[in-house]
């Protein structure tokens, strides 16, 4: 039978108000990430939560600890909600680019979730589930387990990093040429550094876009690497 539930990560609008028949663990958690995809992680307090369940403050802490632990169950649902896919058929270098690619959209879908996902622990259930499928696809392709849940946990980071570098605010203005960010640069450099800042300031991401070719890039050297350690592992079996 289909479910009625409707999906975390569906589109989260206002919630009509009462108190549902059963609170639950699952029905404030749920509710928690509704409230922040609508205003953000500030807006999820304790007392807000409750006015949009429509019960006490107090009732919550039956079923949570505290706020750290509402954050960590949200960031896990969200987590656990991404739908990240791979990529039928094709070589294993090809399945894990998709991965992380479609890794990469989903963050960028639901970036308000980004801080709660990366506050995960290294042995959360969640975070495991989300690494599942490039453990797999390494594993399939000759990796050691060891090799593969390490390069699987270090995609996520970079995916995670991505994210967080890319909500920063620019540091320039949008509408700021590149010879204007690099007189930008020099005007604060002492003079002694002037020639080498202006021979890299012209070739950093500007956040205006690139930041995307920039992380497709990253894929590819990260997935050239493994390809490279599997060559030497092969060779130097026995």
């Amino acid at each position: 039978m289909e479910s009625t539930k409707e999906h975390p990560l569906a589109p989260a609008l206002p919630r009509a108000r009462g108190r549902p028949p059963r609170l639950s663990r699952s029905e404030i958690v749920r509710e928690a990430l509704a409230l922040v995809r609508r205003n953000g992680r500030e807006s999820l307090t304790m007392r807000a939560l409750a006015e949009e369940l429509g019960c006490g403050p107090m009732s919550l802490y039956s079923h949570v600890r505290d706020k750290a632990e509402l954050l960590e169950a949200v960031g896990a649902l969200a987590l656990d909600h991404l739908d990240v896919e791979v990529r039928d058929g094709g070589t294993w270098s090809e399945q894990l680019e998709s991965w992380m690619h479609s890794l990469e959209h989903r963050l960028l879908e639901h970036r308000e979730l980004g801080e709660l996902i990366a506050m995960q622990q290294n042995d959360s259930p969640a975070l495991l589930r989300s690494i599942r499928a490039p453990i797999r696809i390494l594993l399939e392709a000759g990796f050691d387990r060891p090799a593969a849940v390490r390069a699987a946990q270090g995609m996520l980071w970079v995916a995670l990093g991505f994210l967080f570098i890319g909500s920063l605010p620019l540091r320039y203005p949008r509408d700021d040429s590149p010879s204007d960010q690099l007189a930008a640069a020099l005007a604060k450099t002492p003079e002694a550094e002037r020639a080498e800042v202006e021979s890299i300031v012209p070739y950093l991401v500007s956040q205006k876009g690139d930041a995307r070719d920039l992380y497709a890039a990253v894929v590819r050297r990260l997935i050239e690497g493994l390809a490279s350690e599997l060559h030497s592992t092969d060779l130097t079996s026995p």
